[in-house]
């Protein structure tokens, strides 16, 4: 939901350790999920959730590129 993803957002700018449990229960792999949604909003907000933790902590972006990597590997092609 769009407007579960905007709470996030704010959430984790304020508390770390908010940030730091929804990554341990795979919150990259959600938020690439909800990117790939049929909702515009809710694309828009996960890339926007996504984009802010990758720049406000640049240690994510190793995690990151590794799911990206394993999701690219594991697709199926056409």
């Amino acid at each position: 939901d769009y407007k579960v993803t905007g709470v996030q957002t704010v959430l984790f700018r304020s508390f770390s350790p908010a940030e730091e449990a929804f990554l341990k229960d795979d919150g990259f792999s959600l938020l690439m999920r909800s990117m790939q949604g049929s909702s515009d909003k809710l694309v828009a907000k996960a890339a926007f959730m996504l984009w802010n933790m990758l720049v406000s902590n640049p240690s994510y972006k190793g995690t990151y590129v590794r799911l990206y990597a394993f999701l690219l590997d594991n697709t199926p092609s056409h």
